[in-house]
């Protein structure tokens, strides 16, 4: 790993709009060149990074790294291109991360790369991973016995692979990069895997994991266990979903945004014998069990929502959720109708039903794809229950740079979620920038003169500090972060 400068400048100021809403801090980061843009994100602690890669270089990749005082504190190079969709976890400040090279070999990116390959002398199959302060942990079952799968028409005709019943937590240390082996528990009827088991929360002291345990039309239950850094299991709680008029609703398939669908790719033929000729790939989504209900944690508040998209037998659909606290006791439900919303029990990926949780409140949308068009933002009061704030916009569209890997690509190559949306055509925006605007009615003026002053993109997440934020001009020759106090 390599050490680069960086060109930037930075600006502090502060802009009163309204008694609730300033801008504090900006930093206009330059895009130099023969660089290009690939991701410009945020850590879980909501650190600005950004992530491009090099023409010309003795490397092929450069991430930086801006603490809360938006200073930069850690540039890593690397002699390969490192894919967006091929990082698996950032730390929280930001001063490392993984990736995967290739299904079920990570690598871990530091001061020095470090190698998360061939950990022991055994094979494992890794479904989960956690980066804490000072450790890199990944969960997974160690591989007995590897034997070739074979799959022929659509069928397995031959599946050998022998599989043991432990699972192991395998442990690197970040200052002496030793790797330690931990035998973990799992809690009775849970398995460890990559669809319906995710990591919920995690500190520097332990980790909160999820386990889907059962379910039917009606009723979901998942197990919350915690864990140390050690595998031992320090305890666990039931919590569950249950509809509440289980004789005319039922739960709606929807994209969750929680490997809701599978996808398998179908090849087609056409010619002689199914063997020459024209080939056609299809693509098909396959609505797994993730598609009905899902679970997320509240960092804030310490707290578990289960939520879940309702279609009644006639009628709008709704969104119901549940509220815990962490000793599993109910804290609250609540039932909101998504009005002119049309979820549905089967082909529904195009229709998401998001679940944001802020320190302030929830954020939920729901939107269509394809089909009856909808584009419906809510803000739930996290104490209340209570819908606080609501719009739908009748004009949206969904955004994606096409210029992605050209270095003069437009908005400096990055990508946001939708575009034209009613009252803002000239802007790109994520979700947390339209809730923001939801919610401050000064951040909404504050949107409305930069619709007024060009185009733009901006996307963000909020902290307690306030509103995180990365924006470019279209011209995209600077990357703009910003921390706004709603």
């Amino acid at each position: 790993m390599k050490f680069q400068g960086i060109v930037f400048s930075v600006a502090c100021f502060l802009i009163l709009q309204a008694p609730i809403f300033s801008q504090e801090k900006v930093i206009e980061v330059n895009i130099e060149p023969d660089y290009a843009v690939k991701l410009a994100e945020f850590t879980p602690s909501g650190n600005f990074y950004i992530m491009e890669f090099a023409k010309d270089k003795d490397y092929k990749t450069r991430y930086r790294a801006f603490d809360s005082n938006f200073n930069l504190f850690q540039t890593i190079t690397a002699d390969k291109k490192i894919d967006g969709f091929e990082i698996g976890a950032i730390s929280s400040i930001g001063n490392y991360f993984t990736y995967q090279r290739k299904i079920n070999e990570w690598s871990l990116a530091s001061d020095t790369e470090l190698d998360m390959n061939n950990l022991t002398d055994k094979d494992f199959l890794i479904s989960l991973e956690v980066l804490s302060k000072g450790y890199h942990v990944a969960i997974g079952k160690e591989i007995i016995d590897k034997k070739i799968k074979l799959f022929s028409n659509g069928a397995w005709i031959n599946s050998e692979d022998v599989y043991s019943e432990s699972h192991y937590m395998l442990r690197t240390s970040m200052a002496d990069k030793k790797t330690t082996v931990f035998k973990i528990e799992v809690p009775e009827g849970c398995y460890f895997n990559g669809g319906s088991t995710k990591v919920l929360y995690h500190d520097n002291e332990h980790f909160l994991v999820s386990f889907y345990l059962e379910g039917n039309k009606t009723n979901k239950t998942y197990r919350v266990a915690t864990y140390d850094y050690e595998g031992n299991l320090l305890g666990y709680v039931d919590v569950s979903l249950d509809i509440l008029d289980s004789n005319n609703e039922s739960f709606a398939y929807a994209n969750l945004e929680n490997g809701s669908f599978a996808t398998v790719t179908v090849t087609k033929y056409y010619g002689l014998g199914n063997t020459v000729g024209n080939t056609d790939l299809d693509q098909y989504g396959f609505a797994t069990v993730n598609a009905h209900c899902n679970i997320k944690y509240d960092p804030y508040e310490k707290a578990i929502y289960v939520y879940a998209g309702i279609k009644p037998k006639k009628g709008d659909s709704s969104i119901l959720i549940y509220k815990y606290d962490t000793s599993g006791s109910l804290l609250w439900q609540r039932q909101h109708q998504l009005s002119d919303t049309q979820l549905r029990y089967l082909n529904s990926f195009n229709r998401y039903l998001s679940f944001d949780i802020y320190p302030q409140f929830i954020g939920v949308s729901v939107n269509s794809t394809k089909g009856k068009s909808y584009c419906d933002f809510y803000i739930v009061d996290k104490n209340t229950s209570e819908m606080i704030a609501q719009e739908k916009y009748d004009k949206y569209g969904f955004y994606s740079n096409s210029g992605f890997y050209d270095v003069k690509s437009k908005f400096s190559g990055l990508d946001s979620e939708y575009e034209k949306i009613t009252g803002y055509k000239n802007l790109k925006l994520d979700r947390s920038i339209i809730y923001a605007a939801l919610y401050s009615s000064a951040f909404k003026e504050h949107l409305n003169g930069l619709n007024n002053d060009g185009e733009f993109l901006i996307k963000g997440v909020f902290m307690d500090q306030g509103l995180n934020t990365v924006m470019s001009s279209k011209k995209g020759n600077k990357i703009t972060f910003s921390r706004f106090k709603l």
